[in-house]
This record gives C-alpha cells, structure tokens and sequence, in this order.
C-alpha cells in the first residue's frame, strides 16, 4: 500500500532540509542561521547602495534631499527609510539635518562607485550585449551592487573608457570625478531650431518607453518645428513625429552646429543606394563602445570615401567597399552614419580611396 501523497511530500522536504544543511556545512561551512544572515547583510547592502546613489543624483540635480522626497522616489514608507537613515548616520555616510539629508564624504564616495559600477554595466550591456535601452537601467541595477573596484576598472578598459552611459549620463571617474550634464531640456526651446539629443532620463518608465517608441535615443539629430502648449513637432529625417509637453523635461539636448541635414546630397549611410558613392561626414554618438572602435578600425573615419557594392537579400548586414576592403555594417549602424552623396560618381566595382 503506497503511503498518501502528504506523507511522500513532507519526507521529500525533510531530505530536501537535510541536504540544504550538509550543502551549507560542508561546501560553504555556513551554518543555516549564517546563511541566512549573510543574505540579510547583502540585502541591507544593497539597500543602502540605492539610498546613496539616489542621494547623489538628486543632488547633482539640484534638488533638496529630504526623508520624504527620498521615500517617494524610492516607493519605500518613509518610517522604514527614516529608519534606515538612522543607521547609516551612525556608520558617517549621511548627515540628518533642517529637513535635509547630505552624503558625508565617505557617503559620497562610496555613492560614486555604485553610480560608476551602474553606468558602466548599462554601457556594457547596450555595446556588448546589445540589450534593448528599455531594458537596460533594471539590468545595472541588480549588477551594481556585486561589482568591486578592480571588476570596474577591466570594464572600463574593455569599453574603452567611455565618458556617458547609453541614456547620455556621466560616468564617474575611477578618482571619484562626475561631469555635469551638458544638454538642455527640449522644453525650454523655441522652436525652429537644429538639435542633437545628448540625454534621455529613463524614469518615469512610461515615459522612457513612449520617447523610444518615437524614435527618440541620444546622438539623435532633429529639427524643431511648431512649439504649442498642446503638442512640439521634431522633424527626424524628414518625418515629422509629435511628442506631448510631458515627454519634453526627459529630453535634453545641445544646438547641432554642424547642421547636417541641410544640405541635400547629405544622408545618413542607410540610404545610400547601392552603388553610388560617398564621403563620410561623421559617426553619430550612438554608436558607442566596441561597435565603433570596430568601424574605426576597418577605416570607417571622417573624410574616407564609402559605397554600399551588395545588398543582402535578408536585409542585414549590407556589404560596403571602403579603403580597398570589403565590410559589413548592419542597418541599425549605417543609420547613425553620415555622408555626402555624389551622384555623379558611380562605382564599377573598384576600391574607394
């Protein structure tokens, strides 16, 4: 007679119990009760890494840091946060004073390195892994916490030192140094003008979500049209895209000197048809990190003649001739590069100066 499906359940689970303990003993020499100990210190960790790095960009934005304003940002009662603070006051990484709270200089610096570790890993993400920017703030931080001194500095070397992350934030140096933003927020504009997207804030989601839906990334050049109380039109390769007032204070950008879309023989490279050849004017800031160190290698540099000489039946990659070599460059690339077209030069198969 076989035993009732309750009793089979609770043998497994004591020999599921008991082998958690020998595990925990004998490989990690843990106790059960400093297991779970360890995890809580991380936890708290972790915690506190958020409330620091969260204090630093609110000061950075110039915004008063208060117990109230920290617990709504942060979506965490403000009982528990005053709490926490508390503690960390305690440890000299904080400073509780007339309704404000300030990074001591050791809050600061730790609160730097989580900041460098999160932009760096959103900057790895997005140039190796190639993971969609709506996905990218989440990843990092659930990695920033878990990266030490020496794990940044070979991440930096490997992306090759990059000064912003993929939203256009600064990336704090290894000697504790953070740039100041440089854009403008699309908002205080008037409309008319050539710009280039230098930042794009990725919180509230929802809005992150609606400017990348509209084709809005950093290293974006685009054209002001009509500015009205109801609406903003941005013209984006001569298509107009309409973006609500609320989505404005999210996009910070700088006057485009170069003005590139002016002129009519310019394009970007994707529009390049096949076989007629071009110069190069410049790569867009959105191609960042081992993808552009790779272009640059194989001569995909500012004054270097280009044309695309086969076109992939699948779409992605498009073969290009540039300095006597052959390459592919994807589709999402060949948009953030430009060129001067020359429509009088058609290419019969040779190189490309």
């Amino acid at each position: 007679m076989t035993l009732p499906w309750l009793v089979n359940f609770l043998i497994a689970l004591v020999i599921l119990g008991v082998a958690l303990v020998l595990y925990l003993r004998f490989v990690t020499g843990s106790s059960v009760h400093q297991y779970f100990q360890k995890k809580r210190h991380r936890r708290e960790r972790a915690f506190w890494e958020d409330i620091l790095r969260q204090i630093l960009q609110m000061e950075q934005d110039g915004r008063i840091v208060s117990t109230e304003s920290l617990a709504g940002t942060l979506g965490r009662p403000v009982h528990e946060l005053r709490h926490v603070l508390g503690r960390m006051s305690e440890h000299d990484l904080i400073t509780e004073g007339s309704q404000r709270v300030r990074l001591t200089k050791d809050g600061k610096r730790w609160a730097l390195h989580v900041l460098r570790a999160h932009r760096l890993w959103e900057s790895f993400l997005a140039d190796e892994a190639r993971l969609p920017m709506s996905r990218l703030h989440h990843q990092a931080e659930a990695a920033e916490h878990h990266l030490s001194e020496s794990d940044l500095a070979a991440l930096d070397a490997h992306l090759g030192h990059p000064v912003e992350d993929p939203h256009g934030d600064p990336i704090p140096t290894a000697e504790g140094e953070l740039a100041h933003p440089r854009g403008t927020a699309l908002s205080q504009w008037e409309g008319g003008e050539h710009v280039r997207v230098v930042h794009l804030e990725d919180e509230p989601q929802d809005v992150f979500n609606q400017l990348l839906s509209k084709g809005i990334r950093p290293g974006l050049s685009l054209r002001l049209g009509e500015m009205t109380p109801q609406s903003v039109s941005v013209w984006i390769d001569g298509s107009n895209v309409t973006l609500e007032p609320a989505l404005l204070p999210n996009v910070e950008v700088v006057e485009d000197t170069e003005m590139l879309t002016t002129d009519p023989r310019v394009s970007r490279l994707s529009q390049l048809p096949t076989g007629e050849r071009a110069e190069i004017l410049t790569l867009s800031e959105a191609i960042r990190g081992f993808s552009r160190r790779r272009l640059l290698d194989f001569g995909v540099t500012p004054g270097t003649r280009i044309f695309p000489i086969l076109d992939n039946p699948f779409g992605d990659p498009r073969a290009f001739r540039v300095r006597g070599t052959t390459i592919g460059i994807r589709n999402e690339q060949a948009h953030e590069i430009w060129v001067r077209r020359d429509a009088a030069v058609r290419s019969v198969g040779g190189g490309s100066r």
